[in-house]
């Protein structure tokens, strides 16, 4: 995530803006660090969770991540509507994704799983010529559209 969020730190660092600032404690350089961790809120959610963290399992991973994307979330709804969740909302949240995603992982019908499979062009038999096509079609318009080279 090295500069590819734009926190403000980062915003000002491209001069498109002058305050640094956190938008939701005030502190003076709002890094993805900050937000993440070391701001107020995200800091009793980290303290205050009950997240427990395994190493290296999934159940960690998906709490980790899924903790991480709810405060970036809050943040940018912060900006974008004026509206902080508390703590208490964030936990809750947090647990909710938590389920979400394992549930979907449990529910995961593996054989149905594809893969892709890597085509490789070949060219044709001595004496044919060999067109190229590609198409492709939108259920909602059912329009079709098709290439050739």
């Amino acid at each position: 995530m090295h500069r590819k969020l734009l926190m403000n730190e980062e915003r000002v660092r491209r001069n498109l803006t002058d305050d640094a600032g956190c938008v939701l404690c005030g502190v003076t350089q709002e890094s993805i660090l900050h937000v993440l961790r070391d701001c107020h809120g995200a800091n009793v959610v980290w303290s205050q969770g009950e997240i427990k963290f395994r190493n290296g399992s999934v159940d960690s991973s998906i709490k980790f991540s899924g903790l991480c994307w709810l405060l970036w979330k809050n943040r940018n709804m912060y900006i974008f509507q004026q509206y902080n969740h508390t703590t208490e909302e964030l936990i809750c949240s947090s647990k909710t994704v938590v389920s979400t995603i394992k549930d979907a992982v449990a529910n995961t019908d593996r054989s149905r799983l594809s893969w892709p499979v890597r085509i490789k062009w070949c060219p044709s038999s001595s004496g044919w010529v060999e067109i190229n096509t590609d198409e492709a079609f939108n259920r909602d318009d059912e329009i079709h559209t098709a290439t050739g080279w």
